[in-house]
């Protein structure tokens, strides 16, 4: 799978951050883009850079990382709960993630 490894350092601990975010992107797929067939496969790395970002910049906070994603989600198709859930539940996996770092 195509991803935007090559605007990284040879950090294997923020590849695999953007690989944890790129899966759920994949999964979540928030605009409906069906990967490989409609879109790119790294068509959210853009995305993914941003929240690597502030993620690196030091301590994040949960707003940080929730702002940042809403910024993915936002589009008009998808009902609001559906974006909340999406933001919600991303924020709370990214942020678990680097718990575990």
């Amino acid at each position: 799978m195509e991803k935007g490894h090559k605007n990284y350092q040879q950090n294997s601990s923020t590849l695999a951050l953007h690989d944890y975010i790129h899966n759920m992107l994949a999964y979540w797929d928030p605009w409906n883009l069906i990967y490989g067939a409609w879109a790119p496969t790294n068509e959210y790395d853009s995305y993914i850079e941003q929240v690597i970002k502030i993620v690196e910049a030091g301590p994040c906070s949960k707003e940080a990382i929730s702002k940042k994603l809403e910024g993915i989600f936002l589009n008009k198709e998808m009902p609001q709960d559906n974006v909340d859930r999406a933001i919600k539940g991303m924020t709370e996996g990214i942020l678990y993630y680097i718990s575990k770092r």
